[in-house]
């Protein structure tokens, strides 16, 4: 059972406290360790405890130390330290960095609570070590080519799926999921920090992490030469991707990160996770969905790079009321054309002469893009082909409605569309946020559930750097708390 949890204002006490009779002594402990105070200052658990409780028995012996834990975890990741055993030993050897985290020191929980603390907010069973084995593949795709998807329908399947309103069954990080969730972003909507929560854009991007377990397992058989046969493997759940960026094969898992793209602290909002092979057009449609239902904010816009360029995504997103913004993949082509002119790559209308017509903006009423003449419009210098004696310019319609992915309602060559879609980086940024700065893809986890929590406090540090940012709070005031007190 939930035992006692430490309020906020309990803690802030306590910290002030022992911090300032530690002053003297430990003063180039506690600067070392300022940024860590900040965060830690600001981040309020007290929320999470309603949602934590279900997760433990009524009876049996109360878990103490809970927000400890908790605070500890975002603590580990922010001093980048990626051993629990090795955090908890620091912990032991350091009373400075216990106290930040809210511990008495020389009462610090062993390596066993920190894995159970871990492992019980991960609504699945460990699954089973014995698999069959499966070679790494010798085939390498192209620059920036990614992995197509195992089974070509399966994005409209899903599709089909979400659209007759049917959900996704409970993932096992939905508990870790409402920890993000409840502690800091909700949170820092209310700071202003991720934009107009009526109105959200958002982008999402998928990104590899290699697994610290071996691809190769341990060998079950008497076999002599090389086979398939079944393995034990210390990370059974992981298999082979293909990583476009660095292009090479990692064996591992793919992480999907859903980024408030209106926010510049480049913060992310919803965290999902499959097997390294899974692709992003797959990943996405999942974390779309399981967002809208988490929490309780109003999308407008959709960003995503050529991964999610499949009619299925348009269709579903156009359903939902959320605007796409997605670049177009050069391997697939258009399947619309207009009576008398020709469509571009971008969606947007050639007239006779060979020229792009004119953007002339989005009518709402009857729900149709206007395009004008490119020569009247000042565009070209001249035309042989002078298609209407008009002085206006022959002038063309298109309808979203009839071509969701060629004839977006914020058309692909405009400014508009092109200023949108370049916030798509600060999904960039938040993978090198959490890969770099943390130093996650350093960490050698061998399970799924270690990496999303790995992941998760990564995520959390984030929105806690954003705080600390916009606060301004600093050490001589959490001590002048204390003082005052």
């Amino acid at each position: 059972m939930l035992g006692k949890w430490r309020p906020h204002p309990e803690y802030r006490q306590y910290v002030s406290r022992e911090l300032k009779m530690r002053w003297p002594v430990y003063l180039q402990s506690i600067v070392n360790h300022k940024d860590g105070i900040k965060k830690l200052w600001l981040l309020d658990l007290d929320e999470l405890r309603g949602e934590l409780s279900p997760c433990y028995a009524s009876t049996g012996r109360p878990a103490e130390n809970q927000p400890e834990l908790l605070r500890s975890l975002v603590m580990m990741v922010e001093c980048r330290e990626d051993s629990v055993d090795s955090w908890v030993e620091r912990l032991r050897n350091d009373d400075i960095l216990a106290i930040i985290c809210g511990f008495v020191p020389g009462e610090i929980p062993g390596v066993g609570t920190y894995y159970d603390f871990l492992d019980r907010f991960w609504l699945a069973s460990k699954p089973g070590k014995v698999k069959k084995f499966k070679r790494k593949p010798k085939k390498k795709l192209k620059a920036g080519e990614k992995l197509p998807p195992k089974h070509p329908e399966i994005v409209k399947m899903i599709v089909k799926y979400l659209l007759r309103g049917r959900k996704f069954e409970s993932k096992p990080e939905k508990i870790l999921h409402r920890i993000l969730s409840v502690a800091v972003v909700i949170p820092s909507a209310k700071r202003g920090l991720l934009g107009d929560p009526e109105k959200l854009t958002i982008s999402g991007d998928g990104s590899l992490y290699a697994t610290g377990g071996r691809p190769y397992g341990k060998k079950l058989c008497q076999c002599q030469d090389k086979c398939d046969c079944k393995r034990r493997f210390s990370d059974p759940e992981a298999n082979w991707g293909w990583d476009s960026y660095r292009e090479k094969w990692v064996f591992g898992y793919t992480a999907y990160e859903i980024t408030a793209a209106d926010s510049f602290h480049d913060l992310p909002i919803y965290i999902g996770m499959g097997q390294a092979s899974r692709h992003d057009s797959v990943l996405g449609l999942r974390a779309l969905c399981e967002l809208r239902d988490l929490y309780p904010f109003v999308f407008k816009r959709f960003i995503g790079d050529s991964a999610h360029d499949a009619y299925p995504w348009y269709e579903l997103l156009h359903s939902w009321k959320i605007e796409a913004f997605i670049d177009l993949n050069t391997r697939r082509q258009g399947k619309l054309s207009l009576p008398g002119f020709t469509v571009d790559k971008d969606g947007t209308p050639v007239c006779a002469g060979g020229f792009p017509m004119v953007n002339w903006g989005y009518c709402e009423s009857r729900r149709r893009i206007k395009w004008r003449c490119p020569l009247v419009c000042g565009k070209v210098p001249e035309c042989l082909n002078k298609c209407s004696p008009s002085k206006y310019g022959r002038v063309v319609y298109t309808k979203p409605e009839k071509d969701l992915r060629l004839f977006p309602k914020t058309p692909r060559n405009s400014k508009a569309w092109k200023k949108v879609y370049a916030r798509r980086t600060t999904s960039e940024r938040t993978n090198k946020r959490q890969k770099i700065d943390y130093q996650l893809e350093r960490t050698r986890s061998r399970s799924k559930r270690r990496i999303f929590w790995r992941l998760t406090l990564g995520a959390i540090n984030q929105h806690l750097d954003a705080w600390v940012a916009q606060s301004q709070v600093t050490l001589d005031e959490i001590i002048g708390i204390a003082q005052a007190a």
